[in-house]
């Protein structure tokens, strides 16, 4: 099934076809990690997915990491696939989520001064956990 964007007139709503057909890119990369607070050791990722539709990149993936002290703010930053400038942090926004516990999850968003994307966590325990994160980010 091919994507179409589509619009209707507000007069009569009739389809107007799309003037320009979507640019698809999709692909893998490997996401490096920097300005670690409460990581132990290092953080090991599992090769992310990326889908860019014109310019709305979503990146997926997973990685492991050990937390140093329990329930203590926990952030670091990831590279992306496709390089963004971000003057507000909301241009970049996700969730990540360990299946271990239901209250281990965080948020994820832009940062403006590094131009990567800030996960934030605070965790209930210290063990080396397997973790899923999803985040979108437009590209200006």
């Amino acid at each position: 099934m091919k994507n179409k964007k589509m619009s209707l007139d507000n007069t009569n709503g009739n389809y107007s076809p799309p003037a320009t057909i979507p640019t698809i890119t999709s692909g893998f990369y490997q996401p490096t990690s920097s300005a670690e607070v409460n990581i132990d050791g290092l953080i090991a990722f599992d090769r992310a997915t990326y889908l860019r539709v014109d310019n709305v990149v979503t990146v997926s993936g997973q990685l492991s990491m050990a937390i140093d002290t329990a329930l203590l703010q926990t952030t670091f930053e990831i590279t992306l696939p496709v390089g963004a400038v971000f003057s507000m942090q909301g241009q970049l926004s996700g969730v990540i989520n360990c299946g271990e516990s239901a209250s281990m999850s965080g948020s994820i968003k832009a940062n403006i001064t590094n131009h990567t994307a800030e996960i934030s966590i605070i965790p209930p325990d210290f063990l080396n956990n397997t973790w899923t994160y999803v985040f979108t980010y437009r590209l200006t």
